[in-house]
């Protein structure tokens, strides 16, 4: 698998956990498995409890550069969205 594989193969991955889809994202570097914490873990102490950390260094970089350019491709496209509207009127 190729650098670029591996990054494509994590952010199908991440959309599939925000579709609701899946729990869980796989590392193609370790082979890890990386559970999507629940919105509130209560143990049975009652207390709330940290989610697990990530598998790996290089995973969490991927994971962190993906979610980087989804949001700069977010503004990226609300910005032409409104120089559209500035246009228009």
């Amino acid at each position: 698998m190729t650098p670029e594989d591996k990054i494509d193969f994590i952010e199908k991955q991440i959309a599939n956990c925000e579709a609701g889809k899946s729990d869980v994202i796989i590392c193609p570097y370790c082979g890890g498995r990386n559970y999507r914490p629940a919105s509130h873990v209560v143990s049975i102490d009652g207390l709330i409890e940290k989610p697990e950390p990530l598998c790996c260094l290089t995973f969490g970089k991927a994971v962190r550069a993906i979610l980087q350019r989804q949001a700069t491709q977010e503004l990226a496209d609300n910005a032409a969205r409104i120089a559209e509207k500035v246009a228009q009127n």
